[in-house]
């Protein structure tokens, strides 16, 4: 059988045959997988910068918190000095008082009112004077717990408070409501 010589346009039509069944199975089994390999790194890459971002911002957040709570410890400093600038034209015992009253709510305790009272008025309520005392009147309502807690509390102050006298009412037939407590306190 004699050879067939192929014509000039099926020898290019087998080369661009060849070469298209190549590069399909380049990008099929080379080039395709690369390439969902490089985007799983370009997305955990994405994905790994917002961490990152993310961790940046905590972190911007943290700082800031610290410095907020720095400067809230300065400004209760600046507090208490501005307090006790305050409470130095006042004697030791309207400045012991007002530590009492601080006392009371820390404790949960409402200060209802609150009044120095003058010795003559005193000395009705209590018979004897053996020394200079400022007296004072407090009329505070919360529960009986926090009172004990005030109480033992008091005794921690730099100076001898004393309670002359309690009156505990309770006006409430509800067990849970707060009770009035007056109190006649002497420094």
């Amino acid at each position: 059988m004699a050879r067939r010589k192929l014509t000039k346009l099926e020898q290019i039509g087998i080369v661009v045959m060849v070469g298209v069944v190549g590069l399909f199975f380049y990008l099929k089994l080379i080039y395709d997988p690369t390439m969902k390999r490089y985007a799983a790194i370009q997305k955990k890459w994405v994905r790994l910068s917002h961490e990152v971002e993310r961790l940046e911002d905590e972190e911007v957040a943290v700082r800031g918190i610290k410095g907020l709570k720095k400067r809230l410890g300065e400004m209760e400093g600046e507090l208490r000095k501005a307090e006790t600038s305050l409470v130095k034209d006042v004697d030791t015992a309207d400045s012991l008082m007002i530590d009492v009253l601080k006392l009371a709510e820390e404790n949960n305790l409402k200060i209802a009112s609150y009044e120095s009272l003058d010795t003559t008025r005193v000395k009705e309520m209590i018979k004897s004077f053996f020394y200079q005392r400022r007296y004072y009147d407090v009329l505070l309502k919360g529960q009986y717990g926090n009172l004990v807690v005030f109480l033992t509390k008091i005794r921690s102050l730099p100076q001898i408070v004393t309670v002359e006298k309690i009156d505990i009412r309770h006006e409430s037939k509800d067990e849970s409501a707060p009770l009035n407590m007056a109190l006649l306190f002497s420094i």
